[in-house]
């Protein structure tokens, strides 16, 4: 970009950054790819509901903000659409990396269930304890976040944030509980069709709670869909994998339990305790971190 000063530049530096993690993985590990037909049939299937469950993926991250904007006006999606990517920046940030190395490592125990059951029970509870705070805790510092991060004008973006961001949380860790390991399981097909009964379930949702409510109703209705499809969520893996309801209620509760206490300590604090806007937000990270981490440590 400083060299070419013209945006073509980034395009230059997607396709070079592409070409360099092909040589690269040559480089670094001895496989060498070329064409066959042996697994065409497995290939064919897997892609079935794979590429299925890719669009589902998409559509409940966005299909919220479609039919926002199906009613809204340009400048009201435009706070919208800020307003999902930042409620949403966060927890993506910590459940995408997380999904990328699960995948390896569920497919080493993919042979032993019981082994599978056991560390796919641990990685629960670790990224619910992560991603939880991380969301819920936007909801309730939004108010002091969006003007130092964004500016005076975007405070309207608040009110979507507070919703959005819970379901964001949400979103992530229904993911991590049965997209990666359904797939190792071989259950591609019935993560597909979990996804896709989200989907559904938040396009209709938010149709009727954006009729009746307008825009910030969209955002009001994401997290019960979130609620909603948990249970469900649970019934699908328990029935894929050996693991109880008992086992998944295990590795949830703490970080539930904390998450409540969290918002009971931060929620009084919601119009900050300082004429300073950044030390005002600090405060109140403080805060809730101290809270959330004393009430896991007391938990356990």
């Amino acid at each position: 970009v400083v060299l070419l000063r013209d945006y073509w530049a980034l395009v230059y530096g997607r396709l070079l950054g592409s070409l360099m993690g092909v040589s690269i993985s040559y480089i670094i590990h001895p496989y060498r790819p070329r064409f066959c037909l042996e697994y065409f049939r497995k290939f064919l299937n897997y892609s079935y509901a794979i590429i299925p469950l890719k669009i589902s993926r998409y559509l409940n991250e966005k299909l919220d903000a479609i039919v926002v904007g199906g009613g809204a006006s340009a400048a009201t999606l435009g706070i919208y659409n800020i307003a999902g990517d930042l409620a949403k920046m966060f927890t993506n940030e910590i459940a995408a990396p997380l999904g990328r190395g699960l995948m390896p490592g569920y497919a080493k125990l993919a042979s032993d269930p019981q082994a599978l059951a056991t560390a796919y029970a641990r990685v629960l509870a670790v990224a619910s304890a992560i991603i939880l705070p991380v969301g819920i805790g936007l909801c309730l510092v939004a108010e002091q976040l969006v003007p130092l991060l964004l500016g005076d004008q975007w405070l309207d973006a608040v009110s979507y944030i507070r919703f959005l961001s819970i379901y964001a949380a949400l979103l992530s860790v229904q993911r991590l509980m049965s997209t990666q390991i359904l797939i190792v399981s071989g259950y591609e097909a019935r993560a597909a069709k979990l996804s896709w009964a989200r989907a559904i379930l938040l396009l209709v949702a938010a149709v009727v709670a954006a009729k009746f409510y307008g825009p910030l109703g969209g955002a009001m209705i994401c997290p019960v869909v979130g609620l909603v499809m948990l249970p469900v969520t649970v019934i699908v893996l328990t029935n894929s994998i050996p693991i109880s309801i008992r086992t998944v209620v295990s590795a949830l509760w703490r970080p539930v339990l904390s998450v409540f206490l969290m918002a009971s300590v931060l929620f009084p604090m919601a119009g900050g305790l300082s004429s300073n806007a950044f030390l005002s937000l600090l405060m109140s990270v403080l805060a809730g971190a101290v809270a959330y981490a004393l009430t896991m440590g007391v938990s356990w």
